[in-house]
């Protein structure tokens, strides 16, 4: 065993840029449908380079003072299309839909980022009386299937992604001062 490792890593991301476009539409005095866009610009995420300060050991006497991981990540969209219909003052009810395409490419796939193009699905409730307001969301993420191809200098073993979901619930609970 190599014992407790300690140091630094150090390295630069270059974040994406995003552009979003939405457009509200008040469609009756009750019903408000909501609908977007949201472009990453993922293509500037080239790879991921990490310096170890210092250099990380290796079992066979040698040492590791970086390491960089090619990504070459695509650009990609997320649709999104949401209503509200107010049932009076105080009630609200809420849907919506999202599709969010993945950024990485079959080739440069890996585990530290979900790697597969979704479906949310949400229902939500609302509640406001004067300056307080709780909001109260389910979503279910229909995560889609996908097979990626081994790369073993890169750790990655043949994989596949098969009937993955996600049920999510969010509270909010606020006073507006």
């Amino acid at each position: 065993p190599l014992g407790t490792l300690r140091g630094d890593g150090s390295g630069d991301i270059t974040t994406p840029g995003i552009l979003r476009f939405g457009t509200s539409v008040k469609a009756t005095d009750k019903l408000t449908l909501n609908a977007g866009i949201v472009y990453t610009m993922w293509s500037s995420y080239d790879k991921l380079a990490i310096d170890f300060d210092p250099a990380i050991p290796r079992a066979d006497g040698t040492t590791v003072a970086s390491s960089t991981a090619e990504k070459k990540w695509d650009d990609v969209f997320r649709y999104q299309l949401g209503a509200e219909y107010a049932l009076n003052d105080s009630w609200a009810l809420r849907a919506g839909y999202i599709y969010d395409e993945t950024p990485d490419p079959d080739e440069h796939a890996d585990y530290i980022v979900p790697a597969n193009d979704r479906d949310l699905f949400s229902l939500g409730v609302g509640y406001k009386s004067g300056d307080f307001f709780c909001d109260l969301a389910y979503t279910y993420l229909l995560i889609h299937d996908r097979d990626v191809a081994a790369r073993p200098t890169e750790g990655v073993v043949p994989s596949e992604y098969k009937n993955g979901d996600a049920h999510m619930i969010g509270v909010s609970i606020g006073y507006k001062l």
